[in-house]
């Protein structure tokens, strides 16, 4: 038995919310013929409950029949936690939780338990986050937004951290009001509870096809763009530098300046502006990546600029990656020398190279293999070049960051004099060639919330 519905990504899908969390993640049911059917479904347990045995040895994710004390009706259940001689039992069709004496548990029978998917599907915004990051306040206001309404949601991907009560999976989805299309992350904004954010990319193990080198900084940390996006974020960037947007843009309110933040911001070089993300903000001044491209700038506070929601569904282009078979060269060394640096970053800026994903060695951070037929292998050309230039002693506390986080050169050119401030001088999103019946509004068996 699948845990949940069957979903279908990247399309728009009509759902019912039956339960939103303290957490800012929701439950939703599908407009199936299964959502449809809970009602006779409950009825059939409260007829089945009759002959079961009381849950007399209960334990965490045992699933089983709970009775609602509020509601006097037979759910499908499963134990969140024990609190003797009580259970908090999660409701997995509705996604919200009571605490029940175990009076009130049946065992579940596996046929009728098993006889369709669990019908809550935790979902959390994937372009929304909260100033306060416990969601406090912004808790209620989400709740008073989309409790016990329809949405129009389109499903990105599972959150690879984010877990429901019971383990089951979450989706980051996208989220408009069903009758007004008003977006409910943009009118938490508009009501000052947030700012947007920008998502990830999906990336697999194994996965391939053809990236550039954006941003480097050594082997073991640099960024590519794959090129399969760039027609995607050369559109985005026109946009974003027309004359009409730039004309309506004001700085973020201060009390707005968070880490996580989707932000809009310039470049010194070119005077174009780019997409950012806040890493770091104090009351003099604010650390912004680059999100398509790899690098950072330290700026004044009063030249963040409000980054619109139209520019928000694009995922982030730069991959932070670790070059995959350099062990050996780095395996000799404290740290890899300017000379070695440069000297991978001058390769790096040759053009597009053949990618294949390893595994994640941090979050956000991949393990990668690159190729090219210029240098066939990236990383032997690597240990062959590159590894006569390393420093073999290690370096002093005072130079130990130098040639990393302060000596990451733009790929495409010569090292820049503030190297950790600045986007490539030609844009990395240009490549020289391309890869070629619903749910009731009101459900009489909501369990409550």
């Amino acid at each position: 038995m699948e845990m949940n519905p069957v979903l279908t990504l990247h399309k728009e899908q009509l759902v019912l919310v039956t339960e939103v969390a303290c957490d800012g993640k929701f439950f939703v049911q599908l407009d199936t013929d299964e959502a449809y059917g809970l009602p006779d479904l409950s009825a059939q347990i409260g007829q089945l409950a009759k002959t079961l045995p009381v849950v007399s040895a209960p334990a965490v994710a045992m699933r089983c029949y709970a009775l609602s004390a509020t509601h006097g009706q037979w759910f499908r259940g499963v134990i969140a936690n024990l609190k003797t001689p009580s259970c908090l039992i999660f409701y997995v069709d509705y996604g919200n939780v009571e605490t029940l004496p175990l009076t009130n548990l049946r065992h579940a029978s596996d046929a009728l338990f098993a006889s369709m998917p669990y019908q809550a599907v935790s979902c959390k915004l994937d372009d929304f986050l909260p100033m306060d990051s416990d969601w406090g306040g912004t808790f209620k206001a989400l709740q008073g937004l989309i409790m016990d309404k329809e949405l129009t949601l389109v499903f990105h991907m599972q959150d690879p951290v984010l877990r429901s009560i019971i383990r089951l999976p979450c989706y980051r989805v996208t989220a408009l009001d069903s009758v007004s299309r008003l977006s409910i992350a943009r009118k938490l904004v508009d009501d000052g509870f947030g700012q947007y954010c920008l998502s990830h990319q999906s990336i697999e193990v194994g996965m391939s096809g053809t990236a550039i080198v954006s941003y480097c900084e050594s082997p073991d940390r640099f960024w590519v763009q794959l090129t399969k996006d760039s027609g995607e974020l050369d559109k985005l960037m026109e946009s974003l530098n027309s004359p009409e947007w730039l004309a309506k843009q004001r700085p973020i309110p201060f009390s707005a300046l968070f880490s996580g933040a989707a932000c809009c911001v310039s470049y010194d070089e070119d005077g174009r502006f780019y997409r950012g993300e806040i890493t770091k903000a104090t009351a003099s001044e604010v650390t912004v990546l680059y999100v398509d491209y790899g690098n950072s700038a330290v700026l004044a506070p009063s030249s963040i600029l409000q980054l619109s929601q139209d520019f928000v569904a694009l995922p982030t282009q730069a991959l932070q990656c670790q070059l995959e078979g350099v062990e050996q060269a780095r395996s000799v060394v404290a740290e890899w020398s300017e000379s070695a640096i440069q000297l991978f970053a001058d390769q790096c800026g040759v053009g597009e190279f053949d990618i294949v994903f390893g595994p994640q060695v941090s979050p956000g951070v991949y393990k990668v293999a690159l190729s090219s037929k210029a240098t066939g292998s990236l990383a032997s050309w690597v240990v062959k070049q590159v590894g006569a230039h390393v420093t073999q002693a290690a370096p002093s506390p005072a130079s130990k960051d130098a040639g990393r986080t302060s000596q990451g050169v733009p790929a495409s050119s010569q090292p820049a004099a503030k190297p950790t401030s600045q986007p490539p001088s030609q844009p990395a999103s240009k490549p020289t060639s391309q890869s070629s019946s619903k749910p009731p509004s009101q459900p009489s068996s909501q369990p409550p919330s």
